[in-house]
C-alpha cells in the first residue's frame, strides 16, 4: 500500500495535509488508536528533524507498507541542494556534533560528511541507518538520546544520499 505522494515544506498547511494522509493511511490499514497515534507522532517528529536540519526544504512525502504491514514514512527531498544549502549543512553539522549528542546531530553529521566528500563518484549512494548507529554505540550514549521521540518510537531510520539528493525513511514495524 502506498499513499498519495504530496509535495511538502515545513509550513503548517503542509503538515496538516501530511496528517490527513497519515489518518487515511492508518484507517485503511486498520491500525488501533495507539498505533495510529504512534504513526502520527513519527510523522510530526520527522517534520521536526527535517526542519532542524534545513530551514528551506521541499520534499515529496508519502507513507507505504509492504505485505508485513511495516510502515515506512518517506521524505524525498526535491532537487539537488544549492551550493549555499550544502555549505550551510556542512557548517551546521560541525557545530551540531560539537554541541550535542542527539539524533538530529548524528543525522546532520552524516549528511555534512557525506556532502563534503567531493571525491565520491556520481551515482555513489551513501546510507546511514539508526539501527547500525545504535549497534555501534554503548548503552549510555543511546540513553543520552532519550529526549528524541523519533529515536524511541521508530524501529529504524534510513537516510540515503545519491548525487546530493536526500531520502529519509522512518520505519515502524508491525506490532
Amino acid at each position: 500500500m502506498k499513499t498519495d505522494v504530496i509535495r511538502v515544506t515545513g509550513s503548517s498547511e503542509d503538515i496538516k495535509k501530511a496528517f490527513a494522509i497519515t489518518k487515511r493511511y492508518c484507517d485503511y490499514m486498520g491500525f488501533s488508536k495507539d498505533r495510529a497515534l504512534n504513526v502520527r507522532h513519527l510523522v510530526e517528529e520527522s517534520f521536526g528533524v527535517i526542519g532542524d536540519i534545513t530551514d528551506d526544504f521541499k520534499s515529496d512525502f508519502w507513507i507505504e507498507s509492504d505485505k508485513d504491514s511495516d510502515c515506512r514514512i518517506c521524505f524525498a527531498m526535491i532537487g539537488k541542494l544549492s551550493k549555499a544549502q550544502k555549505q550551510e549543512l556542512i557548517k551546521s553539522s560541525t557545530k551540531s556534533i560539537n554541541s550535542s549528542s542527539g539524533l538530529t546531530s548524528r543525522i546532520m553529521s552524516f549528511l555534512g560528511k557525506s556532502l563534503a566528500e567531493e571525491n565520491k563518484a556520481k551515482g555513489d549512494e551513501r546510507v546511514w541507518t539508526l539501527s547500525k548507529y545504535k549497534n555501534g554505540i554503548d548503552e549510555a550514549t543511546w540513553n543520552g538520546m532519550g529526549k528524541s521521540i523519533i529515536a524511541k518510537l521508530a524501529d529504524d531510520i534510513c537516510i540515503e544520499i545519491n548525487d546530493e539528493k536526500i531520502k529519509i525513511v522512518v520505519i515502524k514495524n508491525s506490532v
